[in-house]
This record gives structure tokens, sequence and C-alpha cells, in this order.
């Protein structure tokens, strides 16, 4: 511990441990000897004559005053660690965010990737409501009674039936919006059978096409 002397007579505390020491507000430590041999009155700090605000110094003062006699290098050792800790853990976040801002740009193609996939299932969303509402309409039309047969009435009595009937809608194609080649269609469209057999087909290689040149060649000698 600091060893304490008065700031204005000097004297340790040491030499007469019976006369109690005060801390002053202004950080000056004065013997109660004087501090009494002041003017009567308001206290004043014996050294810069400040009103004295102050406590006494004994085993059992505050910690936040305590601190200020103790050994500084054990306070020292302490912000050693202080410092090593919180700069390992700024070296870790900064590790942690590197990581992160790397998969960035993969993270960002994904979302990407999603954000096409959306459009797409919503297109054929609307493709398929369009769909059902022409369905719809067809099963309408039929359950009002237009599409059913001519009664065997006279000629006159028929057109006048068909005049009256309302006009019936295109008949709905029941395939789905999504086409083999996993790209969107229009209502309706239907993927030609040629043009998948064309793209699944293997390619005949050049000796292969010599062959069956060849033999088409033997049959029309043979039937002539």
């Amino acid at each position: 511990m600091l060893p304490l002397y008065c700031n204005k007579c000097l004297k340790r505390r040491t030499a007469d441990p019976a006369t109690p020491f005060h801390l002053s507000r202004c950080y000056h430590i004065v013997c109660s000897v004087c501090l009494n041999g002041g003017p009567a009155g308001e206290k004043q700090c014996p050294v810069c004559d400040r009103r004295f605000e102050g406590v006494v110094l004994t085993r059992n003062m505050p910690s936040n005053i305590s601190h200020y006699f103790e050994d500084p290098r054990k306070y020292l050792e302490l912000y050693r660690k202080i410092s090593k800790f919180q700069s390992e853990q700024n070296k870790y976040y900064m590790k942690v965010v590197d990581s992160k801002m790397q998969r960035l740009p993969d993270l960002l193609l994904t979302l990407n990737g999603y954000i096409k996939l959306e459009t797409q299932l919503r297109q054929q969303l609307a493709n398929e409501n369009n769909r059902i509402g022409e369905l719809r309409k067809y099963i309408a039309f039929y359950q009002r009674g237009n599409g059913g047969p001519l009664h065997n009435t006279s000629f006159c009595s028929s057109i006048k039936a068909l005049s009256k009937r309302a006009i019936r809608p295109r008949t709905p194609s029941m395939n789905s919006t999504m086409t083999d080649t996993g790209q969107n269609s229009s209502f309706g469209a239907v993927v030609d059978p040629k043009y998948t057999q064309a793209r699944t087909s293997t390619p005949v290689s050049h000796k292969k096409k010599k062959i069956i040149v060849a033999k088409r060649r033997h049959n029309t000698d043979f039937d002539i």
C-alpha cells in the first residue's frame, strides 16, 4: 500500500497512527490536525483552499478509493489479460465475417436461381388457372343443356333451336402447361413426337450410312 503522509505538514501516518487522515475531493491527503487548524466555520482544504469534501482513509474505505493506494502492477497485469481477451474475440469475429463474405457469391447465385424458379412457377400457376377457367366454362356449357342432341322435329324448329343455343366454348386441352422439354408452353400446346424422337434418337455414323445405302441399292437391283 502507498505510504500515507499529509500534503500540508508532511507527517507520516506511521509516526502517529492515532491521527486520522482524509482524502479530499481535490485529491489531497491531509491529517485531521491540519484540517481542523484552519479558520472556524466551513472547512477548507489546507493545500488548495477549496471547499473540503472527503472521506477518512481506513481499511474499510470504498473500493473505488482504495484502488489509488494499491500496487498498480496488479492492475497492469489485469489490463493485459483484458486486452488480450478482447483482441482474440475481435480476431474470431473477423474470421467468421470473412468466411461468410467468401460464401456470399454462392449464396447470391442460389438466390437468383430461386427467384427464377419462383417466376416460372408463378407463370405455370397462371396458365393452370386459365386452363381451369376454360374447363369450368366447358362444363357449365353442357350443364345448361346447350350441348345436348336436337329433338326429332321439323327442319325449321331445328334451325330455331340451333340459333338459340349458346356458342360452345373451345375444348380445353387436358395436357399440362409444362412440356417435356421442361419449359413453359402456351395453353393447350402439345409436344411434337417427331421432335422428341429426333432429340432422343442416337446419331447414325458415316459407316452405317454407307451400309444402309448399299442395302437399298441391292434391294432395288433384286426387284428389277
